[in-house]
């Protein structure tokens, strides 16, 4: 049989593109909102004289897991496009196991970041604050990530290796976590 290529999908259904773009947008508005967090960092920083910033050890162990789930979802992703579901399956848990102990992670190294903020904050010098904010933002859209995953978890029945694109989508949003985890904590480290 000969596919008719003039059929129109219902005028209710949305194309396949219209999700990748809404991604897109959602990205962008994410580094404008991580980019004015980082200039507030920076202006700060250089307004105020602080001494030498101390930011826990921990948050060394939660990039490495942060990192991780990047490489899960990557593995996530081709299983899933190669029909390998319960490989599929297996890499999207570890994902969010992974993800959910960067979060737990996190709740000591913010807990400590706000106690300096507290510390310094007779000192009138807020550094402390914005990297508090700054992770916390990040960890927000975390969880957010983690909740999509979730999504894509109750729902592994939906994808096969021609219906996949929210598990890219997912993918991709995690390597943009990444890159703001990568360019925030590294500023912050060579600035302390």
């Amino acid at each position: 049989m000969i596919p008719n290529h003039d059929i129109k999908p219902h005028p209710t259904q949305l194309p396949r593109s219209a999700g990748s773009v809404a991604l897109w947008l959602i990205l962008a508005s994410l580094s404008m909102l991580f980019l004015s967090g980082m200039l507030g960092y920076f202006v700060m920083r250089h307004r105020y004289a602080a001494p030498k910033i101390a930011l826990p050890h921990i948050l060394i162990v939660s990039t490495a897991l942060v990192l991780a789930v990047s490489v899960t979802l990557q593995r996530a992703l081709a299983a899933v496009r190669a029909q390998n579901l319960p490989s599929f399956r297996f890499f999207l848990r570890l994902s969010i196991v992974l993800a959910v102990t960067f979060l737990l992670i996190q709740t000591p190294a913010l807990s400590s970041v706000l106690q300096a903020h507290y510390a310094q904050r007779t000192a009138h010098i807020p550094l402390y604050g914005i990297i508090f904010f700054l992770i916390l933002l990040h960890a927000a859209h975390v969880m957010a990530g983690i909740f999509y995953l979730l999504y894509c978890l109750i729902n592994t029945r939906l994808f096969d290796h021609e219906h996949w694109l929210p598990i890219r989508h997912a993918t991709i949003y995690w390597h943009f976590l990444d890159l703001v985890w990568m360019v925030m904590f590294g500023s912050m480290l060579l600035t302390a």
